[in-house]
């Protein structure tokens, strides 16, 4: 397994985060036009999910990679309009190519939300179906790893953030962790972390990793459940999740 330890210490200054890299709130400004991309929302009417869905579409013409970001509990309050995505801003600052879409959802996420959402974003956009790509932040991150599991789509990769399987679940425990033997997967907690525990969840990374080589574990020390931010700070995150690919090609 690949760890990686962060230490945040007070007093170093750490990249400055906009709006999209904070947690979910109401209010704000709307966000300004980011380049390479084109910011829309569009209204699937996926059961299970809120009508309206943030889609960032890269404006290279042709098929591109597509990443979904599941917000954790409590974003379904924030104001689509005034959202932004930090996955999608990270891609423009390195001159990188990936849809991203967020959607919200009231009562967390199934992997039957998730897969009609997938089906009518290959049905009517151009998406390169052997690079899509699940993540999401606690409850979003627990998403991220139903999707794993029970999903009907091969995935790429996977990003799951301050997550197991709920709160208190442990993934090793709900699923057979064989089943994500071969999948990349980069997964981020912080080690004070007692909201999902993470105890917890470094006994389920310690399983998987013994299994998957291609499993990395990012541990921010000294941080508690509010580790939103911190994955898209990471500028590697953006390559590797994009070097990934069913088909082996970019």
């Amino acid at each position: 397994m690949h760890t990686l330890k962060i230490l945040l210490l007070a007093g170093v200054m750490l990249p400055a985060l906009s709006n999209a890299q904070a947690p979910d709130k109401k209010g704000g400004k709307a966000p300004p036009p980011l380049p390479g991309y084109t910011r829309t929302i569009i209204s699937p009417g996926i059961d299970g999910l809120m009508d309206k869905v943030l889609y960032y579409a890269a404006d290279k013409p042709g098929k591109n990679p597509l990443l979904i970001f599941l917000h954790g509990a409590g974003g379904h309050k924030a104001d689509i309009t005034k959202l932004r995505s930090p996955f999608a801003e990270g891609c423009s600052r390195n001159a990188l190519v990936c849809d991203v879409i967020r959607p919200q959802s009231q009562k967390g996420w199934s992997a039957q939300s998730v897969d009609q959402l997938l089906d009518y974003m290959i049905a009517n956009y151009e998406i390169d179906e052997n690079r899509i790509y699940v993540a999401g932040y606690s409850m979003g991150g627990a998403g991220t790893w139903t999707y794993a599991f029970e999903g009907s789509h091969d995935i790429a990769a996977f990003v799951p953030i301050a997550s197991g399987a709920s709160r208190t679940g442990k993934i090793h425990e709900k699923w057979d962790i064989e089943r994500v033997k071969d999948k990349p997967v980069w997964m981020f907690h912080g080690d004070q972390d007692t909201v999902v525990p993470y105890a917890n969840a470094k006994e389920s990374a310690d399983l998987i990793s013994a299994i998957n080589p291609k499993f990395k574990f990012t541990v921010f020390e000294g941080v508690g459940h509010k580790s939103f931010s911190l994955p898209f700070r990471n500028e590697e995150l953006y390559t590797w999740v994009l070097a990934q690919s069913l088909n082996g090609k970019k």
